[in-house]
């Protein structure tokens, strides 16, 4: 199974109250997951100083993790097409209009860490489930 993440503010450990839980989740992920198939989808800049902090970040926390498996330059729908060209099944953002994107493409997606984030907590204080299924195709929302 293909699992991608986003990288800021979803696998780094910048946001100190998840510090622990969010290296535990992707340590559990690549346990669990041949390393081709665990991919990183960055918004970030397409460059070296960029491409090597984020892997030596996974060499950091002891994530086996393949350099050609790590997508820099793509937000918003883009990060879903990429996905979807990857044939990546789960991915977890911390923007929604991504994971929006991802779950109109048939992906499963995970909104990470909205409430830490200024930009969206207030957005996303008044959601419903009834708002997050809406996302999801008709024939998807009952599982």
């Amino acid at each position: 199974m293909k699992v991608g993440f986003d990288f800021d503010d979803t696998i780094d450990e910048h946001v100190s109250s998840f510090q622990l839980q969010r290296g535990f989740l992707v340590r559990c992920f690549s346990g669990m997951l041949a390393t081709r198939e665990l991919f990183i989808i960055s918004a970030r800049k397409e460059t070296s100083k960029n491409f090597n902090e984020i892997l030596s970040f996974m060499r950091n926390i002891h994530v086996p993790f393949l350099p050609e498996n790590l997508f820099l330059g793509f937000y918003g729908v883009e990060k879903a097409e990429l996905a979807e060209n990857l044939g990546i099944q789960i991915f977890f953002d911390d923007d929604p209009v991504v994971v929006a994107s991802m779950v109109e493409k048939r992906i499963d997606a995970f909104l990470v860490g909205t409430f830490l984030n200024k930009e969206y907590r207030q957005e996303w204080r008044n959601a419903t489930p009834d708002d997050i299924l809406m996302f999801y195709p008709e024939e998807r929302r009952n599982g």
